[in-house]
């Protein structure tokens, strides 16, 4: 049941049914599932969880499109004043909307395949904020020793 209950935890389970799942009352979840040896076996089916929570996602990403696909096609459903049920047309704002996303997504999904990071990083900007810092705070200021003039005093001129 423990392995059973660290699965349904996993994937987004509700308080009350791992209270269930554990045959524990539902106040003790919070701390059963904050003890080490909860996470013990949270780190033993790592790879069982990621398959499991992947799998879920993927089903969603599928239905999702899959409605969106619908909507595109037959329009939204909406009923009109007899009572009958009819589908409309998506409205331009609606439509721009899905596409900006797509794109989006599409875009950030290719990123992340191609290995490229969301932002490129400025390798002189960061330099020159380090250097800023740095001068800020004076640390690395270069030493520049200190010279003394002596003037001679009046009466050793005259000598």
């Amino acid at each position: 049941m423990l392995v059973l209950a660290v699965k349904a935890w996993a994937t987004g389970a509700k308080t009350d049914e791992l209270s269930e799942i554990l045959n524990i009352p539902y106040q003790a979840v919070k701390r059963f599932t904050r003890h080490p040896g909860w996470h013990q076996v949270v780190r033993q089916l790592r790879g069982v969880l990621d398959e499991e929570v992947e799998n879920k996602l993927q089903r969603n990403l599928r239905l999702s499109l899959e409605e969106l696909e619908d909507r595109l096609e037959n329009g939204n459903k909406h009923v009109n004043k007899k009572g009958e049920e009819e589908r409309r047309p998506l409205s331009a704002a609606d439509l721009s909307t899905i596409a900006a996303t797509l794109f989006d997504k599409r875009t950030t999904a290719r990123k992340m395949v191609d290995g490229i990071p969301d932002e490129p990083t400025d390798i002189k900007k960061s330099l020159d904020d380090i250097a800023n810092i740095l001068r800020k705070h004076n640390s690395f200021a270069s030493h520049v020793p200190q010279t003394i003039d002596i003037e001679p005093d009046s009466a050793e001129e005259a000598a």
